[in-house]
């Protein structure tokens, strides 16, 4: 559930700040699952995948793909320290000394 709305939030942050055509590369092979079939498990999860599958007809995401945790270790480093921060960030052109 909490892989399905970062999708969601990082989809939509996408669209707003113009940043398209974006590549997704996401390691909650689930999330991309559902998005793939479009058949949600919840009602809850339903609106969250039509948000995504929104930002994605609107031209938000040129590709999304899976990519193991292992593999996108940056990602993964940044995953953990969003966990520990009570508001929104959004970082375009510094980036945390975490993934340094």
């Amino acid at each position: 559930m909490a892989e399905a709305m970062a999708l969601l939030l990082g989809t939509t942050f996408v669209e707003d700040a113009g940043l398209l055509p974006a590549v997704v590369e996401f390691d909650a092979l689930g999330v991309l699952k559902l998005v793939d079939t479009g058949n949600p498990t919840s009602a809850y999860i339903e609106l969250v995948l039509q948000g995504i599958l929104a930002c994605m007809q609107h031209g938000a995401v040129g590709t999304m793909s899976f990519v193991t945790r292992k593999a996108n270790a940056v990602a993964h480093t940044l995953s953990k320290l969003a966990s520990t921060i009570t508001n929104d960030s959004f970082l375009l052109k510094n980036y945390p000394q975490c993934v340094d």
